[in-house]
């Protein structure tokens, strides 16, 4: 894993984003007509921290990329699934050799309704993150 600089931690001021994505409380109660998003496109450095209300769950394709979730840097091995509740400010800091990286987005309110072990439910929704190797599932 990289080197953070002590400037890592430190949060990108409103300005530099739009005022799309920071107006709106991650906490913010979603309609029930949210739907799953699911995209499949290269990562990238993000400039700064950013939140959202969804779980979020990563797979990147063809190398290990670097986050820092809640102020702690997490690898996120090739062809791993990293999930955690995107609400706690995060970013992506590191790609390295990935190509692509499947991010679905799943509204809260969808994460709380299905039939899930408390413990992992316990687990994310304090802020925790979880990586699993994607092998356990024969993939």
């Amino acid at each position: 894993m990289k080197q953070h600089d002590k400037d890592a931690l430190l949060v990108t001021p409103q300005e530099n984003y739009s005022q799309e994505s920071v107006s709106v409380s991650p906490l913010s109660l979603y309609s029930s007509h949210e739907k799953i998003d699911v995209e499949l496109r290269p990562p990238h450095d993000m400039p700064g921290y950013h939140w959202h209300g969804q779980v979020e769950v990563n797979i990147p394709f063809g190398g290990d990329v670097e986050y820092i979730i809640n102020g702690s840097p997490v690898v996120l091995k090739d062809g791993h699934i990293g999930l955690f509740w995107a609400s706690v400010p995060h970013r992506l800091t590191h790609p390295g050799d990935s190509q692509n990286m499947g991010i679905i987005n799943i509204p809260i309110h969808h994460f709380l309704s299905w039939p899930l072990n408390r413990e992992l439910v316990n687990q994310i929704t304090h802020g925790g993150s979880i990586t699993i190797d994607s092998a356990i599932f024969g993939v």
